[in-house]
């Protein structure tokens, strides 16, 4: 049981939070902090036209990611700021029991690596965040740790890391 729900405030987020709290009864509070990466000019593009239209920036995203900046959109030193902005306001509360997060791909992988202590140029090295996997993160006295990772066994494609 979930003792409180946070979901990002996009439109896929909360249809996949209404679904899980339906039968739950459970509230839900909206967190702009943990929306996905503000991707700019790139935003609804698809991955070919990005590469077309903006072939240096792209590279760059995806090579160098501790460098990548593109006009109106957000760095990755930006959402590392916000996953570890969110992990501090976690561990300075007082909220007890079960917490259910609902994000997005890049920002989940972001605060998994503020978790794992991995830097912004090995974004890339671990694996993608799937769409709908579950995670589990403890938060105690002693810190965070991650004693699960991108569960889809619900899904029955099954890729679990522990």
């Amino acid at each position: 049981e979930f003792a409180e729900v946070i979901t990002s405030p996009s439109e896929r987020a909360l249809e996949t939070t209404e679904l899980i709290i339906e039968s739950r009864g459970l509230l839900y509070q909206k967190d702009e902090t943990i929306m996905e990466m503000d991707m700019g000019p790139w935003q609804g593009l698809m991955k070919s036209e990005i590469r077309e239209q903006y072939p240096d920036a792209y590279g760059c995203f995806m090579n160098s990611p501790q460098l990548y900046q593109n006009e109106d959109a957000e760095s990755f030193i930006d959402i590392y700021k916000r996953a570890e902005d969110f992990l501090q306001e976690l561990k300075s509360s007082k909220q007890t029991g079960n917490l259910l997060i609902v994000s997005h791909g890049l920002f989940i992988k972001a605060l998994f690596l503020t978790i794992k202590g991995i830097e912004i140029k090995d974004f890339w090295t671990e694996p993608t965040v799937e769409g709908t996997s579950l995670s589990i993160v403890k938060i105690d006295a002693e810190g965070m740790k991650l004693t699960l990772e991108g569960d889809m066994s619900h899904a029955n494609v099954g890729s679990v890391r522990e």
